[in-house]
């Protein structure tokens, strides 16, 4: 017979473990305290003829108490309530006050409490133990084991019930718990408290484990701090290998399970023993403990029990968004509409789960989804699985039949419905258009629904209708829509989470995981996982890490820079811990989505160790498993693992995979099964599978009429690609290049568009025709270049490839016959001049425009021609300017697009403000319909046009008068509103206006701040550089920027000295520069300033439109 082995692995996870730090006070203070605080609480029934009386034993010989407490009627006590028997007159407590400093407490630490507890004959009915820590599983165990069998009750109150009864009456122990505890973690309504211990473990040599089986009792402990009773399964999943059982005759294991019923504040803790029953199976099995929808899942592998690392929600911001969700689901007038939106990994999922879990057994019923890309069929699927009626005729997916069964959902629930939808950046436009339509319904209003969205605002996944949608939500003034901007946390809330995750962690390495974090929840949990996976920390409890050697840890962490770097780290830990390379895979996974089922990750991972791999992955934090799922446990894994298919070894291997597993891929559609041949090299079976697009690609004759759904984009570069390895029809794969750019430029972010740009100028240079001067394509992409640079604010150098190609028009007649390539041209010509303030070159591009659109006989091409021609009365003439717009919206409103229409609609009202000088009933009017303007622009997702309304409005509350404290506030909030939606649109072309407007705002507070005056004139005046506008031009009145940089001067003449005034002057440029002399001419520019409030003007502005106040010049147009 071999020997027991007995190892003790104890992990606790308490969502409530804090740091109370009581080493100034001794343990005999703290016993005083605690016996006082009691007397306090029962004063008013204390007393020698009340129906309580209460003895505070001597420090020696007190035979296991600390205080006797006699009773003849019940009373409450740290939410415990205490009865007389039935059998008894009065009731008998015995209380015991232990302090430790260490995280728990031991069965001997009170064991002789136990065992003296009737040793002086006074049988008490209660064993109440009050500690400053926790105790471990197995001595709650054996202390109500020990206990009952004397007919005595074992009741708890441990840290978190202390601290809270302290916190409540304000006791002075209270002021001890330190400042990074986090603030919900004391007003918790309950915490199912589930802690594990292993013991008796038996390990074998090989030869000997076919007649011997292995045996795994463990403790669970569970604590109710709740105020209402507590049912909790626990459940076996693997039990096809083990057989479960619990040492208590009271419990009943039906079908793997056991349910535990707890009482109000109770404890319990039970012992469970597991057999495995199968020798060849898998060692590690796997508990489900579920309670009113909460789950957790806890691995058994070996000799240890373990949890994964979760720590709770933190940060003071994210808290407040927590409690308010809280309050708007709970309260009467519920939310019909919740959004959250941030960057990647700040934080808005752990807010909804913890909502989610703190909603548990109310009357709040959570259904959450995750929005993949193409994918909201998903969502349409499972609100059909909950619908409990059916539609008599079986309806496909669409907007429409989703919008009917959601209704009938609502209809059927008696609770209130939270549908939970994430990652709604990847929703289609006619999913976001379904979310709009919802906001304006009736239905939104009367239904018992809350719909909760997330989404991401960062760019990582560019989606102009989502952006849009977040402007709508933030527009809604009533109190039944929210939106929440969730950041990164602060310095010192991301200090607080480090310094209370890991025990005891070094300095220098606090610093290198708030650098690398970025202060984001997701970067700071990365690196406490990697220092996990170097074995450097090792858990304490699921919320909380220890350092097991501080020289160890010192020589070994070194922290990447960067969190890519440290994902890198992460996976080839990874790798060398499992022996086998498991990148390829994951980025197999990856490429499926953001999660697969439990077979289809069986099948993936078959030839590296199928389930012993995936629970190791899921062990580290890369993947979890839900309901049957396997999925990454944070979109940036599944992003991480994608681009990690930019390697070709890595491509080739993972598609390869795929397609080897047919239950597998056949799941995918015809494209990305295409893209999978592309990526395994398999070319012919690629180009099958992209024949569609092929074809309707080649059809497209005219590039502004392209009516390709969006999601085509991810495929172009690997079918132009094949079609050139194939060698296909290069002049249909030359217009491939050509539409992927244009696709770039209308559906992903600028920055993206222009490297899709460059990339397929090089191809297209590399396989142009030898025997011709020119291509045709090239010259198109070139002009799109330019666009895409214009709308980034790059105006000289989209200036410079538009001139080439005029050149090169004259040269070529094929080129100026391409009607559509020269009307672009010239209209984008015209705009540059306009802001170059040349007058005479914007009127000949204008003219060169006109000539061409006259020629085609486009009525929509007029109707841009005539409202871009109306700039050129800006200043000089504004009664005409208001003139001409008007006919120009008039002509629009007949003939132009729907989006060129609302954007002479809002040409219209500016110019209406600029004419309507200090009259304030106009102004009003003007803004209610700007409003109304912005409500249709975000309705229909028209970008420009959505910052442009939000920034007149601004302008027209200035105009109002900025003396005025509510116009101060509107005319900040809607600029505020402005720069974020430019920010997200790319919309460059505002940055420096709406800076200059928040100067003139600032100017205006009874307190101004001049340096902030001069931070925000500097940050327009570092945009107007960037984007080449501090260039005047011919110094013609025309655009926008001679107003800043105007404004710029005169503060730099009123604030600070000549030189430095003179000093910005000398560095600006004009065409003129230095003909003059250049003393000269700087006097001439500062004169013109101050005379005429325009640099360059010679004579008066006919209706300055001017800020009424401080008299600086506004700038919109």
């Amino acid at each position: 017979m071999l020997p027991k082995i007995s190892k003790i692995k104890y992990i606790e996870s308490n969502p409530n473990s804090f740091h109370w730090d009581l080493t100034g006070v001794s343990g005999l203070e703290f016993e005083i305290e605690i016996n006082n605080f009691i007397k306090r609480e029962l004063q008013e029934k204390i007393g020698p003829f009340g129906p309580i009386r209460m003895k505070v034993t001597s420090k020696t010989g007190d035979r296991g108490k600390d205080a006797v407490i006699i009773f003849t009627e019940s009373f409450v006590l740290f939410g415990i309530n205490f009865q007389v028997p039935r059998d008894k007159k009065f009731g008998t407590i015995h209380v015991e006050i232990k302090k430790r400093n260490r995280s728990s407490l031991s069965l001997d630490d009170f064991s002789s409490s136990i065992t003296q507890s009737n040793a002086d004959g006074s049988n008490p009915d209660y064993l109440l133990l009050i500690t400053n820590t926790y105790l471990s599983p197995n001595s709650v165990f054996h202390a109500e084991k020990d206990l009952s069998a004397k007919k005595c009750q074992f009741k708890l109150v441990d840290k978190f019930s202390l601290a809270k009864s302290l916190i409540v009456r304000e006791h002075p122990l209270s002021n001890s718990i330190k400042e990074n505890l986090p603030e919900y973690e004391l007003n918790i309504s309950y915490c199912l408290l589930t802690e594990w211990q292993a013991e008796d473990l038996v390990f074998f040599n090989t030869d000997e484990r076919e007649e011997q089986k292995k045996d795994i009792y463990l403790y669970i402990q569970f604590h109710n701090y709740s105020d209402r009773k507590r049912v909790i399964d626990i459940n076996l999943q693997s039990d096809i290998n083990w057989i479960l059982s619990s040492s208590s005759s009271d419990d009943v294991v039906l079908d793997s399970s056991i349910k535990v019923h707890l009482s109000p504040k109770a404890v319990i803790a039970k012992k469970l023993k597991l057999t495995q029953k199968g020798l060849s199976a898998l060692d590690e099995f796997r508990l489900l403990i579920k309670s009113d929808g909460l789950e957790k899942f806890v691995g058994i592998s070996d000799e240890y029990a373990s949890f994964s690392f979760d720590p709770p929600i933190f940060g003071v911001k994210h808290i407040e968004v927590k409690n308010e969700l809280l309050s708007s689901l709970h309260c009467s007038s519920k939310s019909k509409l919740v959004h959250l939106y941030g960057g990647a990994g700040v934080g808005k999922s752990k807010i909804l789960k913890e909502v989610e879990r703190l909603s548990e057994g109310s009357h709040v019923n959570f259904m959450s989804f995750e929005l993949r890309p193409k994918k909201e069929s998903d969502i349409y699927k499972g609100i059909c699985k909950k619908s409990a009626k059916e539609i008599k005729k079986e309806l496909p997916f669409n907007i429409s039949n989703f919008e009917k069964k959601l209704k009938l959902l609502c209809e059927e629930s008696q609770e209130h419905l939270a549908i939970i939808i994430e990652d709604v950046h990847h929703a289609s436009k006619e999913f976001i258009d379904f979310i709009k339509k919802y906001i304006e319904s009736d239905f939104c209003y009367y239904t018992n629904l809350t719909l909760i969205v997330t989404g991401r605002d960062d760019n990582t996944f560019f989606n102009e209708s989502y952006y849009s949608l977040i402007s709508l939500i933030e527009d809604k003034e009533e109190g039944h829509f929210s939106s929440y901007k969730i950041y990164p946390w602060s310095d010192k809330d991301c200090e607080h989470f480090i310094r209370y995750t890991v025990n005891d962690i070094p300095e220098f390495s606090l610093r290198s995981i708030m650098k690398i974090s970025g202060n984001t929840p997701f970067g700071a949990v990365q690196s406490m996982q990697y220092l996990l996976d170097l074995d450097i920390v090792e858990i304490v409890n699921r919320n909380t890490l220890g350092i097991l050697n501080a020289e160890f840890f010192a020589s070994r962490c070194s922290l990447p820079d960067e969190i890519k770097s440290l994902l890198n780290l992460r996976v080839e830990n990874a790798v060398n811990f499992l022996e086998k390379n498991i990148c390829h895979l994951l980025s197999a996974m990856s490429f499926i989505g953001m999660s697969i089922s439990e077979g289809d990750a069986l099948a993936l991972f078959n030839e590296v160790g199928g389930f012993e791999t995936l629970c190791e992955l899921e062990r580290r934090g890369f993947l979890v498993n839900e309901g049957g799922k396997v999925k990454f446990s944070h979109e940036n894994f599944q992003i991480y693992f994608k681009e990690a298919l930019e390697d070709k070894d890595i491509a080739y291997k993972a598609a390869v995979k795929v397609l080897s597993e047919e239950s597998v891929y056949l799941k995918l559609s015809e494209f990305d099964i295409g893209l999978l041949k592309f990526l395994a090299q398999d070319f012919e079976a690629s180009f099958s599978f992209f024949y569609k697009i092929w074809e309707e690609a080649k059809n497209i004759e005219n590039i502004s009429s392209i009516d390709l759904p969006s999601y085509y984009f991810d495929f172009f570069d690997a079918l132009i690609m094949t079609s050139l390895e194939l060698r296909k029809d290069i002049d249909v794969t030359r217009k491939l290049c050509l539409i992927e750019t244009y696709l770039a430029l209308h559906n992903k972010p600028l920055s993206i568009a222009l490297s899709v740009t460059e990339k397929n100028l090089a191809l297209l240079k590399e396989n142009r025709d030898k025997n011709s001067e020119f291509c045709n394509y090239i010259i198109k992409v070139e002009q799109l270049k330019a666009h895409i640079l214009l709308n980034m604010g790059y105006i000289s150098s989209a200036q410079k490839i538009m001139l080439e190609i005029s050149a090169i028009s004259q040269l070529h007649e094929e080129i100026e016959k391409d009607t559509e390539l020269m009307f672009d041209l010239y209209d984008r010509l015209q705009n540059v001049y306009h802001q170059f303030n040349h007058k005479e070159l914007f009127i000949k591009y204008s003219e060169l425009s006109k000539r061409v659109a006259m020629k085609v006989g486009d009525p929509k091409l007029k109707s841009l021609v005539i409202s871009s021609r109306t700039k050129e009365y800006l200043f000089d003439d504004p009664k005409r300017y208001l003139e001409e717009t008007k006919k120009a919206t008039e002509w629009s409103v007949m003939n132009a697009s729907s989006r060129h229409i609302c954007h002479m609609k809002l040409n219209l009202l500016i110019a209406q403000l600029i004419y309507n000088e200090g009259k304030e009933n106009l102004y009003l009017e003007a803004i209610a319909s700007l409003k109304s303007l912005l409500k249709e622009s975000i309705l229909n997702g028209y970008a420009f046009s959505i910052t442009r309304s939000q920034f007149a409005i601004a302008v027209a509350y200035t105009l109002l008068g900025l003396d005025k404290r509510e116009n101060r506030r509107l005319a900040l909030h809607f600029v505020n509103k402005a720069l974020d939606t430019s920010i997200k649109f790319g919309n460059g072309f505002f940055y420096w206006q709406l800076h200059n407007l928040k100067a003139l705002i600032e100017l205006n507070q009874p307190d101004c701040n001049i340096g902030t005056v001069e931070q925000h004139f500097s940050t327009a005046l570092f945009y107007l550089a960037k984007q080449g506008l501090c260039f005047l031009g011919a110094l013609d009145s025309l655009s926008p920027n001679l107003s800043v940089i105007s404004n710029i001067v005169r503060f730099y003449d009123l604030n600070y000295s000549d030189s430095r005034t003179y000093n910005f002057l000398k560095n600006l440029s004009y065409y003129n520069k230095g003909l003059h002399g250049k003393d000269e001419e700087l006097r001439e520019l500062l004169e013109s300033v101050r005379k005429y409030q325009l640099i360059g003007r010679k004579k008066p502005l006919i209706s300055p439109f001017i800020e009424p106040n401080t008299g600086y010049l506004l700038s919109i147009r």
